[in-house]
């Protein structure tokens, strides 16, 4: 019972330091955001979400090839532990290769909606 209770707590910390993170990004801390994550690959160097957030951060503000670079880190840590990238991390690989839209799949955007627009005349 308490084995459980701990892994819900890493669970729980890991989604609060990520989603700090994203955080970070998003109001422009970057630097802050990468120490944060590369403190969580130190810990987990499985985690793909890690990866994932820096890789948008950078592709989004332009520097594709840094983004790329990221991806390959990603690439060979997961390689060395025997493990394959995940769905979500290729479709980033894809995106930025293929210049497209980068999919917001994600950290906290997942439970951040916009304001439902309001009807013309109310």
């Amino acid at each position: 019972m308490l084995e459980s209770w701990i892994a819900r707590m890493h669970g729980h910390r890991r989604r609060a330091v990520l989603d700090l993170a994203e955080i970070l990004i998003r109001i422009g801390k970057r630097t802050e955001a990468e120490d944060l994550l590369r403190q969580r690959l130190m810990e987990r160097p499985e985690d793909e979400t890690a990866y994932m957030l820096p890789m948008r951060a950078l592709y989004l503000a332009g520097d594709g090839s840094t983004a790329l670079a990221v991806y390959q880190q990603a690439y060979r840590r997961l390689a060395t532990s025997g493990l394959r990238l995940g769905p979500q991390l290729r479709a980033a690989h894809y995106a930025i290769l293929n210049h497209q839209q980068f999919a917001d799949q994600v950290g906290i955007s997942r439970l951040i909606r916009p304001w439902p627009p309001i009807p013309v005349g109310a």
